[in-house]
């Protein structure tokens, strides 16, 4: 795929990106180099155009939408593989899509654009034009013509990077972005945990120095060649570890209460023999519990105590053994019978 071309509006700076996700930092002039009948569809994310090719492959043009504070807006153009321009033009307050308008030669295509939507000045056009199709010519070349040398610098940032997932086993992480560009992935702490590089079509798929399977919050950045750093993308990591067991395990006297601690916010059931369920409770945010069981536990029963995360994760089982608290004797003993004293001194009977 060849280079997009990108036109300041502001700046009458016109620059080459290679093909995949770019960000605009300024109403701009965009030329793609695609003819319109390659186009699946175009979409409006927030302030984003998403250009999805029949191909299936997809570019996201950050900014695309947003106005400077005189109204003007971006424009597009598409480059058919004669080199016919095309112009999109669309609705800025209500987008719905573009209609492309054939423009046959630049008096034609200058004239026939003017505000937000679809502004685009002589100047534009004209860097577009000796550009090529698909943007041959290096947008900073300023050889021949009597113009002076030299290029400005690419201070541009790319785009944030979007579609960001990480795998079941947390090992790898997924995502679009500016092709060409390094991804870097760094942990809650900004450790890197690990980097690879964007693909030709906009894809990434980076390896993970350690496992990311505990609700990790990650940050995704990219970096172009010379060195422009995109805003963050975060993902958050699935949640495959389970809690720890149970501890710090206690029944009361009477058997109707077990205490102890636990992964804040888990679940923490109690079973008895045969698996049946005496009573569940929620740690708190400190670890703690309290299950009311029923009924009481008061024989020396064995009891299994387990925890399980909103992941459903569950963690090993605790044991533990109920009280044995022995019934009270309130029986009295019988009358003693055939009582007897001897010589005086010696008591005898039976009972």
């Amino acid at each position: 795929m060849d280079n997009i071309v990108v036109a300041d509006k502001q700046s009458e700076v016109a620059t080459q990106s290679a093909w995949g996700n770019i960000n605009l930092k300024a109403p701009s002039v965009v030329q793609v180099p695609v003819s319109p009948d390659k186009v699946a569809t175009v979409t409006q994310r927030g302030q984003d155009l998403i250009v999805t090719l029949k191909s299936g492959e997809k570019v996201t043009i950050g900014n695309f939408f947003a106005v400077d504070q005189a109204g003007v807006g971006s424009d597009m153009v598409f480059v058919g593989e004669d080199g016919t321009l095309w112009h999109a033009q669309y609705d800025a307050a209500a987008f719905t899509g573009f209609t492309f308008e054939e423009v046959a030669s630049l008096d034609e295509l200058v004239a026939g654009i003017g505000t937000a939507g679809s502004a685009m000045p002589t100047w534009a056009i004209a860097g577009l034009s000796l550009l090529g199709v698909g943007g041959a010519a290096a947008a900073a070349d300023n050889g021949g013509g009597g113009s002076s040398g030299g290029s400005d610098p690419d201070t541009s940032a790319p785009a944030t990077p979007i579609d960001l997932l990480v795998s079941p086993d947390g090992l790898r992480l997924t995502g679009r972005g500016e092709a060409g560009t390094t991804v870097n992935i760094r942990d809650a702490a900004g450790n890197l945990i690990g980097s690879g590089t964007v693909g030709a079509d906009g894809n990434f798929n980076v390896t993970l120095n350690a496992p990311q399977i505990n609700s990790e919050n990650l940050d995704v950045t990219l970096t172009d060649a010379a060195g422009n750093v995109s805003a963050p993308g975060t993902v958050t990591a699935p949640d495959a570890t389970a809690p720890l067991a149970p501890t710090d395990l206690a029944i009361n006297e009477q058997g109707t209460t077990l205490t102890g601690r636990a992964e804040p916010g888990s679940t923490v059931s109690v079973r008895g023999a045969g698996g049946v369920l005496l009573g569940t409770a929620v740690a708190s945010a400190d670890g703690q519990f309290s299950i009311t069981l029923q009924p009481p536990q008061s024989d020396g029963q064995a009891l299994e105590v387990s925890a399980a995360d909103a992941a459903g994760n569950s963690s090993p089982v605790a044991s533990i053994t109920a009280p044995d608290v022995d019934t009270p004797d309130t029986t009295a003993p019988e009358q003693p019978t055939d009582l007897a004293l001897a010589d005086g001194v010696t008591f005898t009977g039976r009972g």
